[in-house]
């Protein structure tokens, strides 16, 4: 086996670890798989660190936004891309996501989203400005 499939199977393993544990909205199981100095990067801001990215994610899960399994996923060695739609009868909503797993661990992860935002998510601006957002949440 070439390094490359070696690494795109354990790039594979991390993102159905965290796919299923976004559809059972388990948020320790979702952290669990991020390094601690990761990096997200969503139409909100830049996230940094494990705390900045688990309130990204409190706050998604606590929205109510059904977790849709992707319909697309692509692995190349260290990198997989994702691309996913809500579920039908739902708010519409699509995305793509880039992440990017070293040693097991997410350390980068892009989202891109269209469609209206889930309900009690600001803008990014809003956000950001946010006084109870650490300055570890950057608006980009």
């Amino acid at each position: 086996m070439s390094a490359d499939t070696v690494s795109s199977t354990i790039t594979a393993r991390v993102v159905q670890h965290h796919n299923a544990a976004m559809s059972e909205r388990n948020i320790d199981d979702v952290m669990s798989d991020y390094a601690d100095d990761a990096v997200l990067i969503d139409p909100s801001g830049i996230s940094r660190g494990k705390a900045a990215i688990r309130r990204v994610f409190e706050r998604l899960l606590a929205s109510g936004v059904p977790m849709a399994p992707p319909t697309q996923q692509v692995f190349e060695g260290q990198l997989a891309y994702l691309v996913w739609n809500t579920p039908l009868n739902q708010p519409g909503r699509q995305g793509a996501e880039t992440l990017l797993v070293r040693h097991g661990k997410i350390i980068a992860q892009t989202v891109a989203a269209l469609g209206p935002p889930p309900p009690h998510r600001e803008s990014g601006a809003q956000i950001a400005a946010r006084p109870e957002d650490s300055s570890d949440r950057d608006p980009g």
